[in-house]
């Protein structure tokens, strides 16, 4: 398949990591929220620790892939002020 281009939309990559961020700081606060009552009410038992430990650790994942979207974003940018260089624009 002959591709004239490559045509890479890194403003959908940040736009992406962005809603990541978002959906990432709601999960926060609901993990803070979901210890606060744990404590409150007493329920902190070892299945409960690892529950919520299981919602910190997604949002450790979230972060990764936000910035891969955000990291690649950036590396395509550079490489097209590259070409544009070399190409003399």
């Amino acid at each position: 398949m002959d591709n004239d281009h490559i045509k890479v939309d890194t403003a959908s990559l940040r736009l992406y990591a962005k809603r990541i961020s978002i959906v990432n700081k709601r999960l926060n606060s609901l993990n803070s929220a979901v210890n606060r009552l744990f404590w409150q009410v007493g329920l902190l038992d070892l299945r409960d620790i690892f529950t919520a430990g299981w919602i910190l650790n997604q949002c450790t994942g979230l972060n990764e892939t936000r910035n891969l979207l955000n990291g690649t974003a950036q590396r395509f940018e550079l490489a097209e002020n590259q070409v544009r260089h070399l190409m003399g624009g």
